[in-house]
């Protein structure tokens, strides 16, 4: 397991296997909210509604194991993103933004990685871009993917996703738009990318499983009660979306439960992973494995 930060709570872990066969471990992390030197920025401090429990923004952050996750090399904190204050001033810079979703690795060890937050005053979520020349070893901050000037729209949680003719998938939660799926596409390996288009998909955040067989799944949560978890095929070629939609897991009520994530377990197969309540209100990991012929 990767070694914990004892003053802080990391959210939303994601891992994957390198071209070199090396680990790279991407997450986000909170700092409890307890007396200091300097008193943090209010705009980066979070308060659970349910405990009532404060948490202040630390960074989005990776971490490398080359030997199958036995050892970590120390967090890397992500650049600052650009406009932001400094959460704690003179010590502590806004790094990086959230990050729930997928890396993607292009030619040459160039790694991409999407975050998202609110810089203090916004409306709304806006998407960002951060890039790897050297397979995780140093990142620089590269651009905008989505924000809305308006501050309507919010969009959170990216993930990314490739497909067979090059183009750049940066798949979005969105808030102020009844939870629908928006997609941002770039043809220049992140440079620039178009505006939002809005599937008829409602869940969130995505995560997208490609197979042997040459099937691509995308996966989601759906929030609605009776909650579930749901899928849809989609072209890896050019990445439309099915309008088909399969069930994977339904009957939660309550909505905290998703977050899926999954690996292929055999040509025409894969394994979905996510957090789940039963009707005792017991929390836990649940897989199911998703066959298809």
């Amino acid at each position: 397991m990767f070694d914990a930060d004892m003053f802080a709570a990391d959210q939303d872990p994601n891992l994957f296997r390198l071209s070199d066969n090396s680990l790279l471990l991407t997450s986000f992390a909170w700092r409890p909210v307890v007396g200091a030197q300097t008193e943090p920025l209010e705009q980066a401090i979070f308060t659970e509604k349910t405990s009532g429990v404060s948490g202040l923004f630390w960074g989005g952050f990776c971490a490398i194991s080359r030997d199958d996750g036995d050892h970590w090399s120390p967090r890397q904190y992500l650049p600052s993103l650009p406009g932001y204050p400094e959460i704690v001033s003179g010590s502590r810079s806004w790094h990086g933004g959230r990050h729930r979703g997928q890396v993607v690795e292009l030619k040459g060890g160039r790694l991409l990685v999407a975050s998202y937050d609110r810089a203090p005053g916004g409306k709304a979520f806006s998407s960002y871009l951060h890039v790897s020349p050297d397979l995780g070893k140093t990142w620089h901050y590269s651009g905008t993917i989505l924000s809305d000037p308006d501050g309507r729209i919010g969009y959170a949680e990216p993930t990314l996703f490739v497909t067979e003719d090059g183009t750049l998938l940066a798949l979005h939660r969105t808030f102020g738009a009844d939870d629908r799926l928006a997609i941002s596409r770039s043809r220049d390996d992140g440079k620039t990318w178009s505006q939002a288009e809005f599937a008829n998909v409602s869940g969130h955040p995505y995560h997208v499983v490609s197979l042997p067989n040459g099937l691509a799944v995308l996966l989601y949560g759906v929030r609605d009660i009776p909650c579930s978890i749901r899928g849809r095929l989609i072209n890896p070629e050019n990445g439309e979306i099915a309008s088909e939609e399969f069930v994977i897991q339904s009957g939660a009520t309550v909505k905290d439960i998703g977050y899926p994530t999954g690996i292929a377990i055999a040509e025409n197969a894969l394994l979905a992973a996510y957090y789940w309540v039963d009707s005792r209100g017991s929390r836990y990991i649940e897989g199911v494995t998703v066959q298809f012929d």
